[in-house]
């Protein structure tokens, strides 16, 4: 098969101990993931005890294994070098089968016996902790039958998270909860009588599955990272895909199993348009997960559809035309445009057309620009601060512009000023404007792009499209920036 640009970029890239591959169904992220590992075996596998581990899903478990083996008859070559180590082990497992290892190391090291309690046990449990607390708070409104479930999704979503005292309970974000009316507390407010009530329900629930000699889940992983802490760190490099539903305390055991040699890694792919689970450290939307890495995290997003495919000279030929991209850049300040186009495989080069042929400008002529995923041209929604990756314009069409940025557009409500869904749109930071400058403006964390006008003492936010309502901006709002171009793939 014949790997994309931003595949090999992704597979071929220097140790990073954190690496998120993003992208939806079909874009290669397991593809990438199997060379990603073939190429760290060889190049960054030095000593006999280096070792890498592979965690899947069990329904994926064949496939992955018969694409490794294939890759590894007729691509390994690609990347051998002289230091390349041939007896470096590989391990595939499946996440829980993996924990359940760990946990029973545990258990026979400490001759403890446990049995995993059923849903319905769990649940006569936590219903007994209930009807025990509400003699001391009776008066709560929380304490109901009817939130059995929602006890049994919070408590899960503590432990998952590997919180161990009321204090951190009380103080953290509860993002990603979902209850339906009649069903849970529609809110859990920070340092409230209902936090302090579930933590109580928490502690007396583990105290009778001690007392039964009951384990859930999350007990299960927990004991399983005593295990994993105290072993030597088995692996130096961890890819693991299809980790949206990775839990806290499932990352905290699996970045247990790594070592910290100076080129260790860990590499998680995430499929955008899966369902997450309840109690994902991967919550949409969010940027908290962030905050559970200790050390800097790289994200590498793939979009387009990866397709399988024979090669021949043909097909060579037709994918390095399809490396070359056109863009047309939009310059809003002065009201002028340049067709550019680059080549995936160097991004510091571009060819920008003008009347006489065409200029090539190199990296010294070129300004790097970060680029983030997202700004709404349409409702707001929530900013997402991971760069996506780095745009390289021209230095002369930035004249004066020290800070800027790009942004990706999400939605139609500036049509009317040429600016469309997926376009990519330069931002200069600064906190002067003047009347119809268009605008990125933060609203209670969220994003939007929109032309700003004043009306006496107002400032007010007008898209430029009928469908879209105007805003009126408050002291909750906060500008980011203005837009002084645009640039469009062609």
């Amino acid at each position: 098969m014949e790997l994309t640009t931003r595949q090999r970029s992704i597979i071929e890239s220097k140790p990073f101990f954190h690496t998120i591959i993003k992208g939806k169904k079909n874009t290669g992220k397991t593809t990438s993931l199997i060379y990603r590992l073939l190429y760290l075996k060889n190049q960054y596998c030095l000593y006999e005890d280096d070792s890498i581990l592979m965690i899947l899903k069990n329904e994926d478990k064949e496939y992955i294994n018969s694409l490794y083996q294939e890759e590894l008859k007729n691509y390994n070559y690609r990347y051998m070098s002289l230091l390349s180590c041939k007896d470096t082990r590989i391990d595939f497992f499946e996440l829980d089968d993996l924990i359940k290892n760990y946990y029973d190391a545990y258990c026979r090291r400490n001759h403890m016996k446990l049995e995993l309690i059923e849903e319905n046990e769990k649940k006569k449990i936590l219903w007994e902790c209930i009807v025990s607390i509400k003699q001391k708070f009776y008066s709560s409104k929380i304490l109901k039958a009817e939130y059995v479930d929602f006890f049994s999704d919070e408590i899960a979503w503590i432990k998952e998270q590997n919180i161990v005292d009321l204090k951190k309970y009380q103080s953290i974000e509860r993002n990603g909860r979902r209850v339906k009316r009649g069903n849970g507390p529609m809110r859990l407010k920070k340092n409230s009588s209902s936090r302090t009530i579930i933590f109580d329900i928490l502690n007396l629930y583990d105290k009778m599955l001690e007392k039964n000699h009951f384990i859930d889940y999350e007990g299960m992983c927990k004991l399983a990272l005593k295990e994993a802490l105290i072993c030597p760190k088995a692996y130096c490099h961890i890819l693991l895909d299809n980790a949206e539903n990775l839990t806290k305390i499932q990352f905290n055991f699996i970045e247990a199993l790594c070592n910290n040699k100076d080129y260790s890694t860990i590499a998680f792919s995430i499929n955008n348009e899966e369902v997450l689970g309840k109690n994902t450290m991967f919550v949409k939307n969010s940027k908290l997960y962030l905050k559970s890495f200790n050390q800097k995290v790289k994200t590498a997003f793939l979009k387009d559809e990866f397709k399988k495919i024979q090669i021949n000279e043909y097909i060579k030929n037709d994918l390095k035309e399809n490396f070359i991209e056109k863009y047309t850049y939009i310059d809003i300040r002065h009201k002028r445009s340049y067709e550019f186009q680059k080549d995936y495989n160097s991004s510091k080069e571009i060819i920008v057309s003008n009347d006489c042929g065409q200029d090539i400008y190199g990296e010294e002529n070129l300004k790097q620009i970060p680029v983030y995923s997202d700004i709404a041209a349409g409702e707001p929604i929530l900013i997402n601060d991971e760069i996506e990756g780095s745009f390289y314009l021209p230095d002369y069409w930035m004249k004066g512009v020290r800070d800027c940025f790009i942004l990706k557009i999400k939605g139609d409500s500036m049509i009317g000023a040429g600016i469309n869904d997926g376009d990519f749109v330069l931002i200069r930071k600064q906190y002067a404007v003047q009347e119809s400058d268009i605008v990125a403006v933060a609203i209670e964390g969220n994003a939007t792009l929109k032309r700003l006008h004043r009306e006496k003492d107002k400032a007010i936010l007008k898209p430029e499209n009928p469908k879209y309502s105007p805003i009126t901006l408050d002291e909750n709002a906060s500008l980011i920036g203005v837009a002084i171009g645009v640039i469009k793939k062609n």
